[in-house]
């Protein structure tokens, strides 16, 4: 059985639903520290068509906080290793 307990970053890529929402909180719980969490792309930072709806949350953001917030949609795979990089330096 899958488990996040041995994840090094929880990363988020599409928008987070109200059902996903304490799944989500579960899995970063489960985490060992540090606990790291990425926002990959604009649905997952609550600035996606679907925000607002009876669905949809208004971002990870307002679930967990967040180490780092890579933009546009879809970003690109440069974006996504280089806040990475920057996360692992820390």
């Amino acid at each position: 059985m899958a488990s996040p307990r041995p994840a090094d970053v929880l990363t988020v890529s599409g928008p987070v639903t109200r059902q996903m929402t304490q799944a989500v909180g579960r899995a970063h719980a489960a985490m060992a520290e540090p606990r790291l969490v990425v926002s990959a792309g604009d649905c997952a930072g609550g600035k996606c068509p679907f925000r607002g709806s009876y669905a949809v949350g208004e971002g990870v953001e307002a679930v967990l906080p967040v180490d780092a917030h890579i933009r546009s949609c879809p970003p690109s795979p440069e974006d996504i290793i280089r806040h990475l990089r920057a996360l692992m330096a820390r």
